[in-house]
């Protein structure tokens, strides 16, 4: 059987087709790496842990997000970073229905508390991300944005209330910083 088309001209159209593809591709990486993060940020303002900053960068070659915790002179008790650690996991894992990937870091802050803490954690995380998936889902479409890649954890949590309940219930929502009410 002849092939009406050269060697050359498949490894083009692949690289016409890889190109293609790219923007669709990094932004779904955004995507769930944004779910990553907004899981860690709306779980721990849950807890009463105050978040200075959110962020979601995708290049080229790494994938990288960051939730910043503000400990105010201490640190948050085990039980609530075990749970905040195992947040952005599960948070990953009801987006995407697989295995959460690029953990590491998680894991090994994990992997320095007793596993009674760490079971406890992941089992509140797990319970925590399901009641709190509408904020923590509305918080990653907007922190998938480029333009929307880096805001404070305050903005974070305001805009994840706005996005669920509109602005005037988002404004009566957020009476005491660091005690926002999501309603559960």
């Amino acid at each position: 059987m002849s092939r009406d088309v050269r060697p050359w001209q498949d490894a083009a159209s692949a690289r016409a087709r890889a190109r293609e593809l790219a923007p669709k591709i990094h932004a779904a990486r955004r995507l769930v790496i944004a779910h990553h993060e907004a899981g860690h940020l709306i779980v721990a303002a849950r807890l009463g842990v105050m978040i200075d900053q959110v962020s979601v960068e995708v290049a080229r070659r790494f994938s990288a997000g960051a939730v910043i915790v503000n400990h105010n002179g201490q640190p948050p008790p085990q039980i609530a970073l075990a749970t905040i650690l195992a947040a952005g996991g599960e948070a990953e894992r009801r987006f995407t229905g697989a295995e959460p990937r690029g953990i590491e870091a998680d894991e090994a802050q994990l992997a320095r508390m007793s596993p009674r803490t760490v079971r406890s954690g992941r089992v509140r995380a797990r319970t925590m991300v399901e009641r709190l998936w509408p904020y923590i889902d509305e918080l990653a479409k907007i922190l998938a944005d480029p333009d929307n890649a880096f805001m404070s954890g305050e903005s974070a949590i305001f805009v994840a209330l706005w996005a669920v309940h509109g602005v005037d219930e988002a404004r009566a929502r957020v009476t005491r910083p660091g005690h926002p009410d999501f309603g559960c």
